[in-house]
């Protein structure tokens, strides 16, 4: 939904494809990329939602130079903040959270969720800024519209996307706290890669997953 909410979406796609960058210098940090194993399945509401981000920028930068760990001197990519943000902010949610396959951000964008409602922006760390990225609905979540103020971006756009998102949304879960109604997946599903291409003149994202 590029024309609705063009900000948005063009954050949504440098995630899949080049990363996003708010530091103005990469010398001791790099992009935050989705694709290339960086990005996970991180939080499920069984039959309601499945949320996806990268849970250490650390962790996915030392997997992608294929080291045990990220050298001591990496600096994490921040959160989105100025002007950016401001224009973020700005924009409105393409529509409601009322069916299956809609590709949803926080209200502030992608760097600003609350990972399951779990763990807020304001306990995280820079380098866990993006464990909650995005997410997207496996049925009508109503509450997504009101109390929890999210943008519906794009939705996923074969039969093909929809099959593998219902297979996901039931998938089994580690052992669940009492109170809440999701939890991380069992069995650990990964972003293998991430890409962009033209929908009638459109740019949209196109992803892998696979599990481990």
């Amino acid at each position: 939904y590029g024309n609705q909410c063009p900000k948005l979406t063009s954050q949504f796609l440098s995630l899949c494809t080049n990363g996003i960058v708010t530091s103005k210098d990469l010398l001791l940090g790099a992009p935050v990329k989705l694709g290339n194993e960086c990005g996970l399945l991180t939080y499920i509401r069984p039959e309601q939602r499945l949320e996806f981000g990268i849970p250490s920028q650390k962790v996915a930068y030392a997997k992608s130079i294929r080291k045990a760990k990220a050298p001591d001197e990496f600096v994490p990519q921040s959160r989105p903040g100025g002007r950016v943000l401001d224009e973020i902010r700005g924009e409105k949610s393409a529509r409601n959270h009322d069916a299956a396959g809609l590709v949803s951000v926080p209200k502030d964008g992608i760097g600003y969720g609350d990972v399951g409602g779990l763990l807020s922006v304001g306990t995280r760390s820079d380098d866990e800024a993006y464990a909650s990225a995005f997410q997207i609905t496996a049925d009508a979540v109503p509450e997504m519209d009101g109390k929890e103020g999210r943008k519906v971006i794009g939705q996923l756009m074969d039969g093909e996307s929809m099959s593998v998102l219902a297979r996901l949304a039931g998938s089994p879960l580690r052992k669940i706290v009492p109170g809440q109604n999701g939890g991380s997946p069992l069995i650990k599903v990964v972003v293998l890669d991430c890409s962009a291409f033209e929908v009638g003149g459109v740019q949209s994202g196109l992803g892998s997953a696979g599990s481990e």
